[in-house]
């Protein structure tokens, strides 16, 4: 099989600024490059600006949803029931790739009852936490389990985004062979090193200053809290250290009153919610760039990690999916409650003469051009949709 015609169906919206938005609005291009425009996407009405470079002759919006809102799920999951029975009387497609949000009717749906094979992009077991967290919501848990694993019972193939995941997903499903690891990457054309001397001074960041920062969803949770709480052991040795903090969201109230208290608001930037253009741009500000997991999420595979490695950025993280860093000599593993070996793990790349500290940043920027672009993760993943459609047309 040289070719692929492929349906993809997703219920992610690609203009958010959520981490699954931006992995898409990352994919549905470079598939649709890589494979000469062969594909057609139903996704969900953008509620922002269309990225630009989203292939929208190749795409049927179908009606967004809103996950809080059990009617706005319920008309999301028949519009897109009804978008992809159009399209396979129309077209003829070599299969359906889905990537699948919680309480996935439409997709067990479709898998189920459509002749035609299935496979699943970033299947995650996050997917099922979502009504366990919340009481009113549990005793929907049980269901929500049923479809996921009914879903992943019915694909030819299904991919997730590190190794803890495949584990995780084998152990919930009682498949294995069929669940195959591709880890998550960054657009390298779009991330890559780059000086921003004006947007520097438009956040008040001299040239000499070192920036801690954090780019992304939920900062409150993973990572940002840390960078404040470790300021003022920092502006002891580092006395211009300043904390960049990028992103929206309930936390930052709480995220800026902990600043306040311990005498630190002056040195951080909290900037809001940034188009995902500007990111790159808002990345490049960075001397170090952190993300930190606790023991719930740690097998997740970020893709702020892999943009902060695509700019030249050492990183902070926590053991799970990202071990390589170290082993590459870009990055330190931290404990997510342990401030001491935060701001030590800190302290060494500031301490680092320029020249090391450029060596690093090279490292890093290369380590991502190698390993982690993008457009090699698309290519892996075609080349396993290939392998696992052949086998089924064998078997």
């Amino acid at each position: 099989m040289d070719s692929l015609k492929i349906l993809y169906i997703s219920s992610v919206d690609v203009s958010l600024t959520k981490g699954p938005s931006a992995n898409e609005r990352e994919f549905i291009p470079i598939l649709n490059r890589i494979l000469g425009g062969e594909c057609h996407f139903i996704i969900p009405k953008p509620q922002d600006d269309i990225p630009s470079d989203l292939p929208i002759n190749n795409c049927t919006f179908i009606k967004s949803h809103n996950e809080r809102t059990p009617i706005h799920w319920i008309i999301h999951q028949f519009s897109l029931i009804i978008a992809v029975h159009k399209k396979l009387k129309s077209e003829k497609y070599d299969f359906i790739l889905a990537r699948f949000g919680v309480f996935p009717f439409a997709y067990w749906f479709i898998a189920k009852f459509y002749k035609i094979p299935f496979a699943v992009k970033h299947a995650s077991d996050g997917k099922l936490r979502v009504f366990d967290k919340k009481k009113v919501w549990k005793p929907l848990s049980g269901l929500n389990r049923y479809l996921f694993k009914s879903i992943i019972k019915h694909a030819f193939v299904a991919d997730v985004v590190s190794t803890e995941q495949r584990e995780k997903i084998k152990n919930l499903t009682g498949e294995y062979e069929k669940i195959i690891w591709v880890d998550n990457g960054a657009n390298i054309q779009r991330f890559k090193p780059k000086e921003n001397s004006n947007l520097k001074v438009e956040l008040r960041i001299d040239s000499d200053d070192p920036v801690i920062g954090y780019v992304g969803n939920l900062a409150w949770e993973r990572g940002a809290d840390q960078i404040i709480e470790g300021l003022q052991h920092l502006k002891v040795t580092f006395p211009n250290v300043k904390a960049l903090i990028v992103g929206d969201g309930k936390g930052m109230e709480t995220l800026k009153e902990k600043a306040k208290n311990l005498g630190v608001l002056e040195s951080c930037i909290f900037t809001g919610r940034i188009p995902y253009e500007e990111v790159p741009a808002y990345i490049n500000c960075l001397s170090i760039g952190v993300s930190l997991r606790d023991k719930k999420t740690k097998s997740d595979s970020e893709l702020k990690v892999r943009q902060y490695l695509a700019c030249g950025k050492p990183v902070i993280l926590t053991p799970g999916s990202n071990n390589f860093v170290e082993d590459a000599g870009i990055g330190k593993l931290v404990d997510y409650n342990n401030l001491d070996e935060f701001t030590d793990a800190i302290t060494f790349f500031l301490k680092l003469s320029k020249r090391d500290f450029e060596i690093v940043a090279n490292k890093a920027r290369s380590y991502a051009v190698n390993n982690l672009s993008y457009e090699s993760k698309v290519e892996e993943k075609i080349g396993y949709w290939k392998h696992f459609l052949k086998q089924n047309s064998i078997n």
